[in-house]
């Protein structure tokens, strides 16, 4: 048959699918650089010297976690896991090794920590419904 090409009965199932990956693989990112940056800004107002280093570590367990969950929330449980997972380890790994830092072991390792607490806690993540991409269903 003309014009059948592929399984595309229902394009409305394919957006939906390439909208929540595109957003599991953006969303981490966004939530990294805008929750660093607002996190890093209160813990330089607001703590001490003595405290900077250990809020620091837990923004490091934090944010990671927070962008994994974010990835959930627009994905499912498993694929945002697996997908927000992966890319927050390459785009911090990537901002870790280009900043020209001291390379140790400790900032990876917390990441690590903080997407491990994410996989754990997207099991109670709420996540977007398919109901949001009927609108393009025919």
């Amino acid at each position: 048959m003309a014009g059948h090409h592929g399984n595309n009965q229902e394009p409305g199932a394919a957006l939906g699918v390439m909208g929540r990956l595109s957003g599991a693989i953006v969303a981490p990112v966004a939530v990294y650089m805008l929750l660093w940056q607002v996190g890093l800004r209160l813990v330089h107002e607001f703590a001490g010297t003595a405290q900077q280093s250990t809020r620091i570590s837990i923004l490091s367990v934090a944010i990671p976690a927070l962008g994994v969950l974010a990835a959930v929330v627009i994905a499912g449980r498993r694929s945002g896991a697996l997908v927000g997972g992966g890319v927050m380890m390459l785009f911090f790994l990537y901002l870790y090794i280009s900043s020209a830092a001291t390379l140790e072991w400790g900032p990876p390792l917390l990441t690590l920590v903080g997407v491990g607490i994410a996989a754990v806690l997207a099991r109670w993540c709420p996540t977007i419904g398919d109901e949001l991409f009927d609108v393009f269903k025919r």
